[in-house]
């Protein structure tokens, strides 16, 4: 019983930090005056009006798009941040200026113009709780417009992943590394790094992936595994737009499951750490939430963040469930042409080297556990179906490409010459 509170302190005290640290960034991100970033705004604005809500990349896949129209309404939110003289309410509030009512789609960026030129006739707040993404957003246009921030991000974004793919290589061996270089460029994660919508999980997933191989030096890294998967859950909270959330669990469990298969003989035992790391990652988000909604109980309104989500669960039968991860899938194949030409030739050359390099001793209870983290973008699917009409949850499916690469490889034994002295 000792035991247990032991850990349970631990706990609470890591989430009191992190809270602590959440609302200290979101109020003094909030006391930005206006003047500082409004000539970035102004900037931006521009951008957005030649681009307009939904523009596409040069590809035949519509998930791959700048997300102006989220873009356009935290521009807004911004604005009145500085207009409000309550601190709490200029943080939590997310109050957005419009000018007309309508579904037209350039509407919210039609909005964004009435509230800097301070022309709007009405407002509204979106989900009534705050978003982690918006301080830092905030905080980058004092130096930066719009464009200047897709840039950074691409090479910030390029720059973990490169440094991840050494990492990876140096701690498990090419083959590891191999699998997580063609599950981002599978997955189209360099392009997606400009988005600012999406680049939140996606920095949230590789800063959490770095965490966990800098832990793993440590001969007790089982000692911090769990708090590591509370605080990922927790950031992903903080900072989440609910786009694909999913993946900030799921590559991070595939690294931790590598780390476990070499510490650990049972391989029962590493599934068992595997169901442990979703909980305490589940249990994070969850509890960020609920502190979202609590802190934000003041402006409730008709919808907030967590009513959002048990919309998003819906109503929809089995068959209509089974339907949308079907899409799903097959939109993270598109383009059809370039991905077939690119799975194809990887199946090929995994065929060719079991043939010649074939590995006798494949241990069969480990590829099953990672053929189950394989099935997380599809139960998630499943369970969140009315939220899967948007295309983007298609990026999920990077890890499914991981896990069943990992396992893949591992049917060949490849051992490379040793250099000459």
């Amino acid at each position: 019983m000792k035991k247990i509170f032991e850990i349970l302190k631990k706990y609470v005290v890591l989430f009191l930090i992190l809270t602590s640290i959440y609302m200290l960034v979101v109020l003094s991100s909030a006391k930005i005056p206006f003047s500082i970033i409004k000539n970035n705004v102004g900037e931006s604005i521009s951008v957005l009006e030649k681009e307009r809500t939904y523009p596409q990349f040069q590809l035949p896949n519509t998930s791959f798009y700048y997300d102006n129209w989220t873009d356009a309404i935290f521009f807004n939110v911004m604005i009145n941040q500085s207009d409000s003289k309550k601190l709490y309410t200029a943080a939590l509030l997310n109050k957005v200026d419009t000018i007309s009512p309508g579904d037209s789609d350039y509407i919210e960026l039609e909005n964004l113009k009435a509230s800097f030129n301070n022309s709007n006739t009405g407002s509204w707040n979106y989900l009534n709780y705050w978003f982690g993404y918006l301080p830092m957003f905030k905080t980058l246009l004092i130096f930066f417009d719009l464009v200047e921030i897709r840039t950074l991000l691409y090479v910030i974004g390029f720059g973990m992943i490169s440094l991840i793919l050494i990492k990876i290589k140096e701690k498990f061996g090419w083959k590891s590394s191999f699998a997580f270089g063609f599950s981002m460029l599978f997955s189209w994660v360099s392009i997606n790094l400009m988005c600012i919508t999406y680049a939140c999980d996606i920095f949230t997933m590789l800063f959490s992936i770095l965490l966990i191989l800098y832990f793993s030096k440590k001969d007790n890294y089982s000692d911090y595994e769990g708090r590591l998967f509370f605080l990922i859950g927790s950031l992903t909270m903080f900072g989440c737009l609910l786009t694909f959330p999913l993946v900030t669990l799921g590559m991070p469990i595939i690294i931790s499951t590598q780390i476990n298969q070499e510490k650990i003989k049972k391989k029962i035992d590493v599934f068992k750490k595997v169901i442990k790391n979703s909980f305490l990652w589940v249990f994070g988000y969850g509890l960020t939430l609920i502190t979202k909604v609590l802190f934000s109980i003041p402006f409730s309104s008709s919808e907030s963040g967590s009513s959002k989500i048990i919309k998003w669960i819906g109503d929809n039968s089995f068959s209509e469930r089974i339907e949308w991860i079907i899409k799903r899938i097959d939109y993270f194949f598109a383009p059809k042409k370039i991905k077939l030409i690119m799975f194809v030739s990887l199946i090929i050359i995994c065929i060719i080297l079991m043939i010649i390099k074939r590995n006798k001793k494949i241990d069969v209870k480990l590829s099953l556990i990672y053929l189950f983290i394989a099935l997380f973008p599809v139960l998630w699917n499943f369970v969140f179906s009315s939220h899967a009409f948007h295309p983007f949850e298609s990026y999920f499916y990077m890890i499914s490409i991981y896990s069943i690469l990992i396992v893949t490889l591992n049917l060949f034994d490849f051992k490379p010459k040793k250099e000459k002295l």
